[in-house]
């Protein structure tokens, strides 16, 4: 959510309504890349896409198979040259940067995808113009250009790479304009936000976001919010990692708004590449026709059951004490990964069975969530009471079936701890906790 109070688990189930409406840069153009080919495929959206959009040659991306997974590199950049148009610089670092980094993981045949971003200070190994460099944080391979920062992601991450899509901020603001602005819902109880970095200033919890207001949010990085009914502003204190996590719970909302918005109005797709297609970067294999193909096949998304997730880590600092960084959190991590390198495979809600236990002290819990599940088209494969309550809800899963747990701990809005029990029988067992007991309510 957009102010999320600190302590507080983030719940599908105990909040009514949408949570958030805000536009980020890689929510826009991953709706571009499985959504914005339903666009009619005409002459003009072809001209539009490969003629107004910057290629960059000799990207070392793999070959993909039509139908077949694919990773999708997204870059949010700022070049920080130049003039700034929304007055929304985020701190006086000089040079090119790239603000945000994703992974998409998009399988057409399951209908299903993941977004998995990586910290840009993530202490990696980088590899420029093919060369091992001393180690150095993420974002350092992006300054070498993106066949490095492909390079790097593979060789430091095992994480092959089917194309480069990158879009810089000022193209952001173009494309949030020319959908006509967004609408956002602050978070309940919250009734302001603000960052004077970036000079964003929301008042209410209601309202609709052009551009370059949009653009001040999405780069927020001294982000504070007021409780309604305090004068008082409380700062995110999670730093670049709250932010990471605002985005991604934010993304599933741009899903739905700009799906909608292609599908009622397809001549739009043209409009923003043309607001944005000067600010838009793309490998050479990222062309109009695999948009269309991907459009194609990709006719039933749910964005309820996009995987979000953000590498793990831990902040910290250089060795040499000089910067600030974060050190990867391995094993973690390679729960993504995974799925990053098609070894957990994806899955709609169809294909997933759970099997609901109560673990709290409200006694209906159980059945609560089994016609919750039942709705969002999972198969239940029955309902059980614990012996005892637990603290902290639970999604177990058999090792085969960590995809289908990460589908599940979506839906639950990540409220759950995974954990890998070989013993469970279903797909996926979901053990309600009393961090839940304010479920419908």
């Amino acid at each position: 959510m957009l102010a999320t109070v600190p302590g507080r688990h983030a719940s599908a189930f105990d909040i009514p309504g949408t949570w958030l409406r805000r536009v980020l840069v890689p929510a826009v153009i991953f709706v571009l890349i499985i959504g914005g080919a339903l666009a009619f495929y005409s002459t003009r959206t072809k001209a539009s896409w490969e003629d107004g959009t910057d290629v960059v040659p000799d990207v070392p991306v793999q070959e993909s198979v039509r139908g077949a997974p694919m990773n999708i590199l997204i870059i949010g950049s700022d070049t920080r040259e130049g003039d700034d148009r929304c007055g929304a610089g985020a701190d006086d670092t000089a040079g090119k940067r790239a603000d945000v980094m994703m992974v998409a993981r998009v399988d057409p045949q399951n209908q299903q995808a993941a977004l998995v971003s990586f910290p840009r200070d993530l202490w990696v190994t980088p590899f420029i113009d093919g060369q091992q460099r001393p180690a150095d944080r993420l974002n350092s391979a992006y300054l070498g250009g993106p066949p490095s920062l492909v390079d790097t992601m593979n060789k430091n991450f095992g994480i092959p790479i089917n194309h480069y899509l990158e879009i810089g901020f000022d193209g952001f603001a173009g494309i949030v304009d020319a959908i006509g602005g967004v609408d956002i819902t602050l978070a309940p109880g919250v009734d302001g936000a603000r960052d004077s970095y970036t000079g964003l200033q929301l008042d209410g919890n209601q309202q609709k976001l052009d551009g370059c207001t949009a653009l001040k949010w999405a780069r927020s990085r001294h982000f504070e919010y007021r409780v309604a009914g305090s004068p008082d502003w409380q700062a995110d204190p999670t730093g670049d990692f709250g932010r990471i996590s605002r985005q991604q719970q934010l993304v599933r909302s741009i899903l739905e708004q700009m799906l909608d918005n292609l599908i009622t109005d397809p001549g739009r797709f043209n409009k923003i590449i043309e607001a944005a297609g000067q600010d838009i970067t793309r490998s050479e294999s990222l062309s109009i026709e695999v948009l269309n193909q991907l459009a194609t096949q990709f006719d039933e998304l749910d964005p309820e059951s996009v995987i979000m997730a953000q590498i793990p880590g831990t902040p910290g600092r250089s060795p040499d004490g000089k910067k600030s960084v974060v050190y990867l959190d391995k094993a973690d991590a390679e729960i993504y990964f995974k799925v990053l390198r098609g070894e957990a495979a994806l899955y709609s809600a169809r294909e997933i069975t759970v099997q609901i236990v109560n673990a709290s002290e409200r006694p209906d819990l159980a059945e609560f969530f089994a016609e919750q599940f039942r709705s969002a088209s999972y198969q239940v494969a029955g309902t059980a009471r614990a012996s005892q309550t637990i603290p902290t809800s639970q999604i177990r899963y058999a090792p085969e079936q960590l995809g289908k747990a990460l589908v599940v701990n979506e839906f639950l809005r990540k409220a759950a701890t995974l954990v890998e029990d070989p013993a469970v029988t279903a797909d996926v067992q979901v053990v309600v906790g009393n961090d839940l007991v304010g479920a419908g309510r």
